[in-house]
C-alpha cells in the first residue's frame, strides 16, 4: 500500500503480531471483568498473563515469529514503561518528581550543568532498556538454536554409530 511517498507493506511479521496483540486482547477483555481488571488477579487473569509472558510473547511456539526478536518492539517496550514511569512520578509526587535532577549539597555553580547530565541520563535510560532486553532475548534465542543443533548432531552420530 503507498501513501504519498510512503509504501507500507504487510508481512508475516506484522500478521504474527496482529494475531498475538488480538489474542491476548481477547483473553484479557473476557478475564479481567470484561476489560474491568482487578488490583489481585484472580486465578484465570493469572493464567492468561503466564500464557502472555511465557508462550505468545517469548516465541515458544514452534515455527511461530517471536515479536521480541526485533529491536523496535522491544525499544517501543522500554519507552512506554519510560513514559509509564514518567507519568507515575508526576502523578505521586508532583512537580518534586524533578527533584532527583538535583541531588542535594550541589554547589549552585554546578547546578545547570549537572541538571543537563541528570536529564539526558534519565533520557537514556528507555534506549538502554530496549538495548538490554533485545539483546537478552537475541541471546536466548541464539542459545536454544546452538543448542538444538548440538542436540540434532549428537543425534546423528548416535543413529549412524550403532547401525
Amino acid at each position: 500500500m503507498k501513501i504519498g511517498n510512503l509504501y507500507f507493506s504487510f508481512t508475516n511479521p506484522f500478521l504474527s503480531m496482529l494475531l498475538t496483540l488480538s489474542l491476548v486482547l481477547l483473553l484479557v477483555h473476557f478475564v479481567t471483568k470484561n476489560g474491568g481488571g482487578n488490583l489481585v488477579p484472580n486465578s484465570w487473569q493469572s493464567l492468561v498473563e503466564q500464557i502472555y509472558d511465557f508462550v505468545l510473547n517469548l516465541g515458544m511456539i514452534p515455527y511461530s515469529f517471536t515479536v521480541t526478536s526485533h529491536f523496535l518492539v522491544t525499544l517501543g517496550l522500554s519507552f512506554s514503561i519510560f513514559i509509564g514511569i514518567t507519568i507515575m512520578g508526576f502523578h505521586r509526587n508532583g512537580l518534586h518528581f524533578l527533584s532527583f535532577l538535583l541531588p542535594a549539597g550541589v554547589p549552585l555553580a554546578l547546578a545547570p550543568f549537572l541538571v543537563l547530565l541528570e536529564l539526558i541520563s534519565y533520557c537514556f535510560r528507555a534506549l538502554s532498556l530496549g538495548i538490554r532486553l533485545f539483546a537478552n532475548m537475541m541471546a536466548g534465542h541464539s542459545l536454544t538454536l546452538f543448542q538444538s543443533l548440538k542436540l540434532s548432531y549428537r543425534m546423528t552420530i548416535a543413529v549412524f554409530t550403532h547401525y
